[in-house]
């Protein structure tokens, strides 16, 4: 195919996917909560970003219990979350390098936190995470963290994020269910 056409067509994709994240930004946040395996909608996130980790010599590992996690959730959102922030990790981080997502249990929260060993931030990118249409990177809408932000939020959760420059970063999410309501199974 001809480089001008290609060029061309990258272009629309590009926009298409700009469009659409403004879009997604823009509408208001309707989850459906039903009980669902964080466990489950993590390792399939991690299954989806694997061949991207592997393209760029990042090991992408799961550390969750031997049991499921069942609690309230929007599976098909809260797994878009977990999908953008292990492949902001993995864009992070330099090969050779290993990006671990981890789920556990804890004080009435289900939490999931991803770790790499990535580039880092320095504060003002940082202080700006969650801001539309901020980025540092050459590609991308500026739109990702603010989605994430956005589905942790209509889950009532929290998300964290600690990062140096150079150190990498450690994003944590805890959503909360009640303790006598959560199922774990063997």
């Amino acid at each position: 195919m001809d480089t001008a056409i290609q060029t061309i067509i990258g272009s629309a994709e590009n926009m298409q996917k700009i469009v659409n994240g403004a879009l997604d930004f823009a509408k208001p946040m309707e989850l459906e909560l039903r009980e669902g395996d964080i466990v489950n909608i993590v390792r399939e996130a991690c299954d989806s970003c694997r061949t991207k980790a592997e393209e760029r010599g990042v090991t992408l590992s799961m550390d969750a219990p031997g049991q499921s996690i069942i609690v309230p959730i929007d599976g098909l959102h809260l797994q878009r979350a977990v999908i953008n922030l292990i492949d902001n990790s993995i864009e992070a981080s330099p090969k050779g390098q290993s990006v671990v997502i981890s789920t556990w249990t804890d004080k009435g929260h289900a939490v999931i936190k991803l770790k790499d060993h990535g580039s880092g931030m320095d504060k003002e990118t940082l202080e700006n995470i969650f801001v539309p249409f901020y980025s540092k990177k050459s590609r991308g809408t500026g739109l990702g963290m603010a989605i994430v932000k956005k589905i942790v939020d209509g889950h009532n959760g929290k998300i964290q994020v600690i990062s140096r420059p150079r150190l990498g970063t450690e994003v944590m999410i805890k959503l909360p269910y009640q303790e006598d309501k959560v199922q774990r199974q063997r």
